[in-house]
């Protein structure tokens, strides 16, 4: 039987991808499935002691080491900055009794309000808690993600261990299968690279950023994870390769080399980041009426594994020594050079090196990849301006505007020369969609407006898109849901141009967001507290709020709310009755702490996708991938 609040919030909307062909998944499986990946299963019982005891010592730590370094925290976090947590703390006895005693006050005070352990209703029915059970455990079928973001599929876990090895990794030209000793020796000759690079260029690294890349490579794992997601639009559908590299030993090299890469790609004039940076552009556009204009896309095969490393570094490296000639290039080009050519991981029980192309999943992968392009792209659109006024690519996907010639026999030529230069570089192979007056880009639909000669554009929805936006009864603190709505109607009104589709589109989500169970007065409030949000100028908060103090909290519904933890921090640390207040004490250097502010950082518990898709394969119990791939060799 249901709770109340289950019925109530309960999507009427409950699909997924079946890629099954020969053992059809319980029917039981769709109300789970249903609920999307994201959706986050609530835990049994409420914060425990054990889970409030590390959340307290972190705090505590966290409080010690900022108020010990008062005269240093001068600046707010920047979420973009490389970091690493070190273990280090400070000495108790340096600081300060008064300020020890009001963190431990508060903590005490805390501790019986949000360590109760108490037992909550379950916000899974019984028939999806045992299709939740089954999903975990099966031999028979893996749950997972499709490209595009376009919903989640079910297949035959040995089907899709196949078709990893088929699809990808039993390509010799781009794999090289290795045994658990050669990667473990690999291993370790790439972590002596590692050390030995920042040793070398330590004076053409910042201290922090060097301090990171140190502490990168003290991981318990050093490999990345390889696997696929499923290609549902293509039809018949196929699989798209990934490999997991976060927690590995080449993740920080790669976080750095993607800071460093990031400025120079964003400079390149081809390039764009989003699909509302992209809208800013066409806005701008404007055409004389009486030339015909078409519009065209171009897509890269297989992009990634067709990039030569051998001649995609030395392009690179021939483009940066020439015109970016800053310190650390040198710092950038070695780092390419380890990065590109030790891609080593895990599949199941199974280990790989990528031998050439791109290596997948480094954070600087789409920012290499693009790169690489745009260096050729430079003459293109040198050669080109006359008829292409207008081209932007997003990794590997292509946009332009094409300006026709009066003469139909010269512009086909001039067609037939664009496409042969930009299918005249490396190994890339692109192909092109017909140059029309209306075509889909990213998840934007553009056409040209020949009488006005400026370029319209509305959203573009693909038609296998289940949208399994997250319901509310999913264990998400209430300010998820709140951006998610808010940030969606914000997206509609960037990427429509006229007032209809905008209409269009926020009618749709309205009615979408109901049939995953949203309640029809709060969407209307959220949708509200959007278009307020939209027609205001963007405050300047961020200039004159102090800066944070993070208290790192598991999210449970059921445990108390922030606005109780922060007016106990108020009571017990900010300003407790008849003592000075917390931003006048000062530190053993003489240092006052200064004004602060308690932020409650929610952490969720595991979501479907963590569940039913982790990092690291489960294989098929008895029988390994090792198994199934001496099988595929044999057969």
């Amino acid at each position: 039987m249901y709770p109340f609040s289950l019925i109530e919030h309960r999507p009427t909307t409950a699909y997924f991808h079946n890629l099954c062909s020969t053992s059809p998944p319980p029917r039981t499986v769709k109300g789970l499935l249903g609920l999307g990946l994201k959706f986050c299963p609530r835990p049994e019982r409420t914060t425990n002691p054990i889970q409030f005891t590390a959340m307290a010592d972190r705090f505590r730590r966290d409080m010690h080491t900022k108020f010990f370094f008062a005269d240093e925290y001068t600046d707010e976090y920047n979420p973009k900055s490389l970091f690493i947590r070190s273990q280090w703390q400070p000495d108790t006895n340096r600081v300060p009794i008064e300020f020890r005693a009001r963190v431990s006050h508060f903590l005490r005070r805390l501790k019986p309000l949000m360590s109760q352990n108490r037992r909550t209703p379950a916000n899974l029915s019984l028939t999806q808690r045992a299709a939740l059970r089954y999903l975990r455990t099966s031999n028979n079928h893996i749950v997972l993600p499709t490209d595009k973001n376009l919903g989640l599929a079910i297949l035959e876990r040995e089907m899709y261990i196949q078709r990893c090895y088929k699809d990808h990794l039993l390509d010799t030209a781009t794999y090289q299968q290795l045994t658990s000793e050669e990667a473990i020796a690999s291993m370790d000759t790439l972590k002596a690279k590692l050390k030995e690079f920042i040793s070398t260029f330590r004076k053409h690294i910042e201290h922090n950023d060097r301090t990171f890349l140190t502490r990168s490579l003290a991981m318990d794992d050093p490999f990345s994870y390889f696997y696929a997601i499923a290609k549902v639009h293509k039809t018949p559908w196929k699989t798209r390769p990934i490999v997991s590299t976060s927690g590995s030993i080449t993740h920080g090299l790669g976080r750095w080399l993607s800071q460093q890469l990031k400025p120079i790609v964003t400079a390149l004039p081809s390039y764009v980041a989003s699909s509302s940076k992209l809208v800013d552009l066409l806005k701008k556009q404007q055409f004389d009426p009486t030339r015909k204009i078409s519009l065209f896309t171009c897509d890269a095969t297989s992009m990634y594994t067709n990039i030569c490393t051998d001649h995609a570094l030395r392009v690179i490296t021939t483009h940066l020594r020439l015109h970016k000639p800053v310190a650390n290039i040198e710092a950038i080009i070695n780092g390419l050079d380890i990065l590109m050519r030790n891609n080593f991981f895990k599949f199941g029980d199974t280990y790989w090196h990528q031998l050439t192309g791109t290596a997948m999943g480094t954070p600087p992968a789409p920012d290499y990849a693009t790169l690489y392009f745009g260096i050729h792209e430079l003459s293109i659109l040198r050669d080109f301006q006359q008829v292409l006024p207008f081209y932007r690519r997003y990794i590997d996907d292509g946009f332009g505007i094409w300006v026709h010639d009066n003469d139909p026999d010269r512009d086909q030529r001039l067609w037939d020369i664009f496409q042969d230069k930009m299918n005249s570089f490396g190994k890339l192979e692109w192909t092109f969609e017909p140059r029309c007056n209306q075509i889909p880009f990213l998840d934007l639909l553009i056409s040209t407006r020949p009488k006005t000669g400026t370029i319209h554009y509305t959203l573009y929805e693909k038609a296998l898109n289940l949208y399994q936006y997250l319901p509310l009864h999913s264990t998400h603190a209430p300010s998820n849901f709140r951006g998610f709505v808010i940030g969606m109607v914000t997206r509609i009104i960037r990427l429509t141009r006229t007032h209809q589709d905008r209409l269009t589109a926020v009618k749709k989500l309205y009615w979408r967001l109901i049939a995953r169970g949203y309640n029809p007065t709060t969407v209307r409030k959220l949708f509200q507290d959007a278009f307020t949000r939209i027609n205001q100028p963007r405050s300047r908060r961020r200039d004159t709020t102090p800066p944070a103090v993070y208290l790192h909290v598991p999210f449970h519904p059921h445990d108390i709310t922030p606005h109780q933890i922060q007016h106990l921090f108020e009571d017990t640390v900010q300003h407790p009755p008849k003592e000075p207040p917390l931003s006048t004490l000062e530190n053993m250097n003489g240092f006052q702490f200064g004004p602060h502010r308690l932020v409650v950082a929610y952490h969720r518990p595991h979501n479907l996708k963590n569940l039913l898709f982790p990092r690291q394969l489960r294989e098929p119990e008895g029988k390994p991938c090792s198994v199934i791939l001496t099988a595929l060799k044999d057969a």
